[in-house]
């Protein structure tokens, strides 16, 4: 995951430092991990799971620096502004090494499944932006 963040400024990789500790474990990438191994493993298979492990993170991480916009209410709206661009860029980034480390397993299945996982995400947002009366959005749900 670091090196996937590597090539990120400072001002947004700052900001998603902040949020990776914050994270706290990594136990999707754990499970992952451990549960993928079948009985003749092999060095491919194993970059194969990381890839897959440090995709279902680095969605997470995605997710939590987008949910860091409902977080700043203590500041005032030019900030808010500057802030929320900021965030949403900086969370976008992450859905993008995301997506490209599903593609890395080289399994179509990951693929899809995270293409679903990310339009799902990103139309939850749109919603709970626009109309947040109107619709009830989980992120860990979707």
């Amino acid at each position: 995951m670091r090196s996937a963040l590597a090539d990120l400024f400072p001002p947004f990789s700052q900001m998603i430092e902040s949020r990776l500790r914050a994270l706290g474990a990594q136990t999707r990438a754990a499970i992952v991990l451990t549960a993928g191994v079948g009985a003749p493993d092999s060095d491919e298979l194993r970059a194969r799971r990381i890839s897959l492990a440090a995709a279902l993170e680095m969605l997470h991480l995605a997710l939590a620096v987008h949910m860091a916009i409902g977080e700043a209410t203590d500041i005032d709206t030019t900030q808010y502004q500057s802030l929320l661009g900021s965030t949403i860029l900086a969370g976008d980034y992450c859905f993008s090494r995301s997506a490209e480390l599903a593609v890395r397993t080289g399994d179509p299945v990951v693929v899809e499944i995270f293409s679903e996982a990310l339009k799902r995400v990103s139309e939850g947002n749109l919603r709970r932006f626009f109309a947040p009366a109107d619709f009830h959005f989980d992120e860990d749900r979707e």
